[in-house]
């Protein structure tokens, strides 16, 4: 079905010019409701409201024709069968901080092997807030027979749904000054069942709050809940990273000035959180305060190869290893508990 509204209303209040739009909108891909997307303009930010049913897509694409704006989405559940692409200066929210699990974007066939949300070139100003991104891998599919995990083997075995990430923002740059994207935030998203939760690569200043992950993997060792590489100046707090079949609570390489605050690791199938330089690159500035690692299946916290740093007031306890640091000599350590 494709349903074409036009309507424009003017409303002029002491002095400030509110418009309100309802806009032109394809709806081909999801099924939608017999009504107009319900949006309003002040000062050029455009801010639409979305019921299930409706295309999430196409009001990305309207709001990305009209330089950015919010999208609001009302209670319920969204199917999508294509990943949703998103774009510079766009806000993605649920309808409520209280119920941030009741807007819910998810996919329903069985085939699905892509991102749900993704984007492949730099963007700026992206926000997402108050909704769960769920994928729809079976237990059996994260659960793989042990012969799939062998080092680039697993990627090449067919019907392996290992690109089915929740949220993959992925761009150049390999340097704060370079990186292709910048300011990205997310605040009280949660994501699950998924091959990856949320894999970022090529951005600054990066900040996740109140996140939700778990229940992500699909390849022990290299497929997270949460995943940065080549990030910088990133702040990751008060969230839970946790129950990862394969892979780690919070792992982040290639990166700089790192600040992880006030979150909570747990029952992972590998490390609760690491943070480490690969292949000779030292990581620059990182704190790491009043996290909670607890029965991670191989260690708790792992830091290697850090240029420099001050990590304070954590927890690691009943993790196969409670730690192990690695080219850490300039990092201080204060009031940490572990054995």
């Amino acid at each position: 079905m494709i349903m074409q509204t036009n309507r424009l209303l003017l409303t002029v209040i002491t002095g400030v010019v509110c418009v309100f739009l309802f806009a032109n909108f394809s709806t081909q891909n999801v099924k939608t409701q017999p009504h107009a997307f319900k949006g309003d303009v002040i000062d050029t930010l455009v801010t639409l409201q979305l019921v299930p049913g409706d295309n999430i897509q196409a009001a990305i694409h309207q709001l990305n024709s009209q330089n950015g704006g919010t999208i609001v989405l009302g209670k319920g559940t969204y199917v999508v069968n294509k990943s949703l692409t998103v774009y510079s200066n766009i806000t993605i929210k649920g309808y409520s901080d209280k119920d941030p699990s009741g807007v819910v974007i998810t996919v329903e066939d069985l085939s699905f092997n892509k991102p749900i949300i993704h984007s492949k070139k730099g963007i700026h100003n992206l926000h997402f807030e108050n909704f769960k991104v769920q994928g729809n891998l079976k237990d059996a599919e994260q659960h793989l027979d042990p012969t799939y995990h062998s080092k680039g083997k697993a990627k090449n075995i067919p019907g392996i749904r290992n690109s089915l990430l929740g949220i993959l923002l992925t761009a150049d740059g390999s340097s704060y000054a370079n990186a292709k994207s910048a300011h990205i935030t997310m605040k009280n998203i949660e994501v699950s069942n998924c091959a990856m939760g949320i894999h970022i690569k090529g951005a600054r200043d990066v900040t996740l709050t109140n996140m939700n992950l778990h229940t992500n993997g699909m390849i022990e060792s290299y497929y997270h809940n949460l995943y940065f590489r080549r990030v910088f100046k990133c702040l990751i707090s008060d969230s839970k990273m946790y129950n990862s079949p394969t892979g780690n609570g919070i792992n982040i390489s290639q990166s700089e000035e790192i600040t992880l605050t006030n979150n909570e690791c747990y029952g992972n199938f590998f490390r609760g959180l690491r943070v480490e330089g690969e292949r000779g690159y030292r990581i620059n500035q990182i704190e790491i305060a009043h996290n909670i690692c607890t029965n991670n299946g191989d260690i708790g916290i792992r830091l290697a190869n850090i240029l420099d740093g001050l990590v304070h007031s954590n927890t690691a306890t009943a993790n196969k290893k409670d730690t192990h640091f690695r080219n850490t000599a300039k990092v201080s350590f204060e009031s940490n508990s572990w054995q």
